[in-house]
């Protein structure tokens, strides 16, 4: 009997599963049809970031029902391991602290939701990680409808900030907000991409940016996709910000106002503008308003491009410590696909596109021409490679053919995925596990990586030559950290 059989168990476990989660799911879209939903909520964690004395976490908080529905938010349990220390305080990006948050979310739709934990800071918490922080939301009109989600929070000892090149010359950095102007009526989230260009000369350091938010109106949720951007000299990032305005928010002009400042230099800031209470939708413009373009055979039109950078766990400028620098196989084939914001409708497949690593940002880069198939709009960006789980850039991203178009957004791909067959494809499971054993240098059975060819390139998470304890060590690392995103209609 070959080793793969032994696991069949395992997939008759997660078939009997699967059709139970069918059933389930069936007896939830009966539910929705009714006026009550009985479909749990669902939190997604995007990441956290720390500062000092605090850490926020980015999540997103999805409605399983068909309808709009309002959720109470609220910590309900504060960190007891591994020493009980009094004094953690919690807020949401509206600004009420250690209160419950009410929060409407579309049907079928998720929200962002920005949560801060602050450590105390009269007593001293020595390094350590300080668990659980258990957030809840539950249906207000039916707290039995809930689900919660455990965060964890790291204390580290303070680093010395680095210290400049004498040849460096700090310039004011450049914001750039777009759009400028959004339309929308209270409870609607609008989303803001704020980018942030650092105009330092080459011999300074990266800095790091903190970005808030201020305005002139109260409860609004103001909740940014990233707090902090470090930026290297001459390099920019980006971030998304959503913004909605509560429910008995008056009609007319709110101004939202971004700024941005580092410890060397001052605040810059810029203001936008959401207007309440108008229309959503844009007009459309009318046929006759469209030029008309003679048709000339003779001419090509230029279809565009897609220029992406991501990063690539086990390598670079990884979200797991120790990320390699040097990897020996710099070029990564990776699948992009480009989904239809609205529909969710599969508008164009990039396959296998040679994804480039760059040393100076520890991340891989690709500029790939579009087919020309697409038509301007919103578009969900996709990605996925052989040893990567699905990941999906943040928010979604404007794409205009016969442009140079930049996808923006702070994606890392988890790694660990060696097997793609059947259900393992997507997963990180014990198959891929066995496959890293058998094709590691501690191996003395190679029959299970030697069934395919590639699985030793596979294994090697880290891109290092060899399969040893640092492959073993990330992998496990991910199975506990691991993100992963579904095509729609998968």
């Amino acid at each position: 009997m070959s080793k793969l059989m032994r696991f069949i168990p395992l997939f008759l476990i997660f078939f009997i599963t699967l059709i139970s989660f069918s059933l389930v799911t069936s007896s939830q879209h009966n539910a929705d049809a009714q006026t009550n939903c009985n479909s749990d909520p669902s939190w997604i964690l995007d990441e956290a970031e720390g500062s000092a004395n605090s850490v926020t976490y980015h999540l997103f908080l999805k409605n399983n029902c068909a309808a709009a529905k309002d959720f109470n938010l609220r910590v309900t349990q504060l960190p007891t391991e591994p020493r009980n220390i009094n004094g953690w305080t919690w807020k949401f990006a509206n600004g009420q602290q250690n209160t419950t948050y009410t929060k409407r979310v579309a049907g079928g739709k998720r929200a962002a939701v920005a949560l801060t934990v602050s450590r105390p800071t009269n007593v001293n918490a020595p390094e350590g990680n300080y668990s659980p922080i258990t957030l809840r939301a539950a249906l207000s009109s039916n707290t039995g409808i809930n689900d919660e989600i455990n965060l964890m929070y790291r204390i580290e000892s303070p680093k010395n900030p680095p210290t400049p090149d004498p040849t460096c010359k700090r310039n004011t950095p450049l914001l750039d907000i777009d759009p400028s102007e959004a339309n929308g009526a209270p409870g609607d989230e609008k989303e803001f991409q704020v980018k942030i260009s650092n105009k330092d000369t080459d011999g300074c350091k990266d800095s790091t940016f903190d970005i808030s938010t201020t305005i002139d109106a109260p409860n609004w949720d103001l909740v940014a996709g990233r707090n902090t951007l470090t930026i290297s000299p001459g390099a920019d990032k980006s971030t998304t910000l959503y913004a909605t305005p509560p429910m008995n928010q008056a009609d007319g002009p709110v101004t939202i106002t971004v700024n941005i400042v580092r410890n060397v230099g001052g605040v810059v800031s810029q203001n936008v503008l959401y207007a309440v209470g108008k229309s959503e939708s844009e007009p459309e413009p009318s046929i006759s308003e469209e030029p008309e373009i003679s048709p000339n055979i003779s001419e090509t039109p230029n279809p565009g491009t897609i220029s992406l950078t991501l990063g690539l766990d086990g390598i670079g400028n990884s979200r797991i410590l120790g990320g390699n620098k040097n990897p020996v196989k710099d070029i990564k084939n990776l699948s992009v696909y480009l989904y239809n914001a609205e529909s969710n409708e599969l508008i164009e497949s990039l396959d296998e596109w040679s994804f480039k690593y760059n040393p100076t940002t520890g991340k891989f880069n690709a500029t790939m021409p579009l087919t020309g198939g697409l038509k301007d709009g919103l578009y969900n960006v996709y990605i996925e490679g052989p040893q990567y789980l699905m990941g999906k850039f943040p928010g979604t991203s404007r794409i205009t053919p016969g442009q140079d178009n930049t996808i923006s957004g702070n994606l890392h791909l988890t790694v660990g995925d060696i097997n793609k067959l059947d259900r393992s494809r997507n997963e990180i499971d014990l198959n891929d596990y066995n496959i890293l054993i058998s094709c590691s240098i501690y191996s003395q059975d190679r029959t299970l990586c030697d069934l395919n060819s590639k699985y030793e390139e596979y294994s090697d998470l880290n891109s290092d030559g060899i399969v040893d304890h640092d492959d073993i060590n990330i992998w496990l690392t991910e199975i506990k950290n691991r993100r992963v995103a579904e095509l729609p209609n998968n």
